[in-house]
């Protein structure tokens, strides 16, 4: 679903948040079918309470949980220089 909306209205987003373990397909996989279905220059951030999400081919960042509210920010502004 999320993916199909995003090869749909790609131009809506500077940034993707989203958690490593998703249902029903996982955060890295998300991103994975981004970059090579519809070629996305969009930065995709993973956020994960794992303790290894093990090889990151396409080198994502990556940050755990928790996570505090002030860190968040810092990282969208970082991403979306115009935020």
């Amino acid at each position: 679903m999320a993916l199909q909306y995003i090869k749909e209205n790609q131009e809506k987003f500077d940034l993707i948040l989203c958690d490593y373990k998703m249902k029903p397909i996982g955060g890295c996989d998300l991103a994975r079918k981004l970059v090579t279905e519809i070629n996305t220059a969009i930065t995709i951030i993973i956020i994960t309470a794992a303790n290894d999400i093990g090889n990151n081919p396409l080198k994502l960042q990556v940050y755990f949980k928790p996570l505090l509210m002030s860190k968040l920010i810092d990282i969208v502004k970082q991403n979306i220089p115009n935020v």
